[in-house]
């Protein structure tokens, strides 16, 4: 029993750019990945990154931070307690240490007072957008 010989000589009807493999690999595929790429770098230009805006600064490719506001109220001794009411109002109680209230002088030989206003910064790590700024005035004793 013999096979009969495979017909090689069988062409399609259909053109080769109506066949559904090359819609698909050839055509297809290649633009879905353009169609993707421009969807990409669209939305990392929408959500691209803020500049920080804390006490940094760079000296040729080295970061620092700059921390002497920090050291100084640190030096003086000086907290803060800040609460959010609920009408939307931040209360602000700027304590100085017991010793400076008594003798009416800080711990680095300046008079103790009370400045009229206070800058508030609250600054998101990576989101400028998120960052607010906020002028405090002072209302009486400790209390802004």
């Amino acid at each position: 029993m013999s096979n009969p010989a495979p017909n090689f000589k069988h062409q399609d009807t259909q053109p080769w750019y109506k066949n559904y493999m090359v819609m698909i690999f050839v055509i297809g595929m290649p633009a879905a990945v353009v169609i993707a790429c421009i969807w990409f770098v669209y939305y990392s230009y929408q959500i691209r990154d803020s500049v920080v805006r804390d006490d940094w600064y760079m000296d040729g490719k080295t970061l620092y931070h700059d921390v002497s506001r920090d050291k100084l109220a640190y030096d003086l001794d000086l907290h803060g307690k800040m609460q959010f009411v609920d009408n939307g109002d931040v209360v602000f109680y700027l304590n100085y240490p017991e010793q400076s209230v008594q003798s009416g002088k800080l711990l680095n030989g300046q008079p103790l007072t009370y400045p009229d206003t206070l800058d508030l910064s609250i600054s998101h790590a990576t989101d400028i957008k998120k960052d607010r700024d906020v002028v405090l005035k002072h209302v009486e004793g400790n209390k802004y």
